[in-house]
């Protein structure tokens, strides 16, 4: 059997995706090492592979990588890389110590872990980038589709020859574009391909399996009052906003709905008590939640709203950053919910677009269509056969 090596940044919107293929691959055999940080430490545990904890420099960079909530600059691309490039400096010699003598057969990193990547080029062995938003080619990509057009930067040029710098140190035998492209690169994405914008532009490199979702900790049922269910979740990254959340809360204060609320964090005392009928907590089992949810509003994070569509809930899109964007305008291009700007979200506006998105019998049928995707696109087991194939 297999050694198969994760290398992912320790963001729950990274990890979680990868959790189910992990434990796939235990299950058929292969011996799976997962290097993370020792908050996600036991939950890669219980996924069956042996943790590989190290010390991260990330700290509140990435999310104020993306300064603005609506678009990517130049400025938010030189915070962002020269972030990934210390990281990298900082961790490198730490995978290096871990798996030069304990080689993988294949490895699959986050292409935001840009030391995973690195080691996969001077290891010599074969790479799967483990995509958890949508792919990029040259028909499509995020920085195309939700930049902000920016003249040249200083930072960005002496960033891109310490990456250059980087990359001969390490005999990675690329070139800063060649690298930050991923070109050439086998892919997993964690989309279904009907989800992915320009998705019939992309070769067999890439394998879209679709949301991969595991066991989770918890069980949610609703107490029986037989009101319908709302859950709001602003993710675990962008979720300190009490103002947000307020009014979300005041959409629902005509005690109509079951809330159900997800700070992602501690509950903040001041919301207490302005919905009737309003659970709120640090956090919820998401999934248990969504089979029982009539409308689910949340940041727009590409794993987020995959779990709501794969359980065929209308949603509500509140977009925190230009990624998030990106997924709510495809949310409704597709016809499977709507979206609200963060600067225009009021609690009218919100409870309206509730309403609205709820009795629409085109989005159920959307609805119903993008599940079939999601099934088609094999999950956790497609994904296991591509690294397996690789390997």
């Amino acid at each position: 059997m297999a050694h198969i090596a994760f290398f992912v940044i320790p963001f729950t919107g990274h990890v979680n995706p990868t959790l189910a293929v992990a434990a796939e691959l235990v299950a058929r055999g292969h011996r799976v090492s997962y290097t993370t940080s020792e908050e996600f430490a036991d939950r890669v545990r219980r996924a069956g592979a042996v943790a590989v904890p190290y010390r991260t420099v990330l700290g509140s960079e990435p999310a104020t990588a993306f300064a603005d909530r609506t678009s990517f600059t130049a400025d938010d691309l030189a915070r962002h890389l020269r972030w990934q490039l210390a990281d990298a400096v900082a961790t490198l010699p730490a995978f290096a110590a871990a798996f030069d003598r304990d080689r993988p057969d294949v490895v699959v990193a986050d292409p935001a872990c840009w030391a995973g990547v690195l080691l996969a080029r001077r290891l010599r062995v074969p790479l799967l980038r483990s995509q958890p938003v949508f792919a990029a080619n040259e028909h499509w990509s995020l920085a195309a589709g939700h930049a902000t057009p920016a003249g040249p930067h200083a930072g960005l040029a002496a960033l891109t020859r310490g990456i250059a710098r980087l990359l001969d140190w390490c005999g990675a035998g690329i070139g800063v574009d060649e690298f930050l492209g991923g070109e050439g690169d086998l892919t997993l994405v964690y989309v279904p391909r009907a989800f992915q914008y320009a998705g019939d532009t992309f070769d067999d490199r890439f394998r879209f399996v679709g949301p991969c979702v595991g066991s989770r900790d918890g069980t949610w049922r609703p107490p029986g009052d037989r009101r319908p269910v709302a859950l709001v979740s602003l993710g675990t990254v962008h979720n300190r906003q009490l103002a947000t959340f307020r009014r979300c809360l005041e959409a629902f204060a005509d005690g109509q709905w079951r809330l159900v609320v997800a700070f992602g964090g501690p509950v903040p005392d001041e919301l207490a008590g302005i919905a009737p009928h309003a659970e709120l907590h640090s956090y919820v089992p998401q999934r248990d939640v969504l089979r029982h949810a009539d409308v689910f509003v949340n940041h727009g994070g590409t794993g987020t709203v995959m779990e709501g569509l794969a359980a065929g809930v209308p949603t509500v899109v509140v977009p925190q950053m230009a990624e998030h964007r990106a997924t709510a305008d495809r949310v409704v291009a597709l016809g499977l919910g709507r979206l609200i700007a963060p600067d225009e979200l009021t609690p009218r506006l919100l409870r309206r677009a509730v309403d609205a998105v709820v009795a629409d019998e085109a989005v159920h049928a959307g609805l119903r269509w993008m599940r079939q995707e999601i099934h088609a696109a094999g999950g956790a087991r497609a994904a296991a056969d591509f690294v397996e194939q690789a390997a």
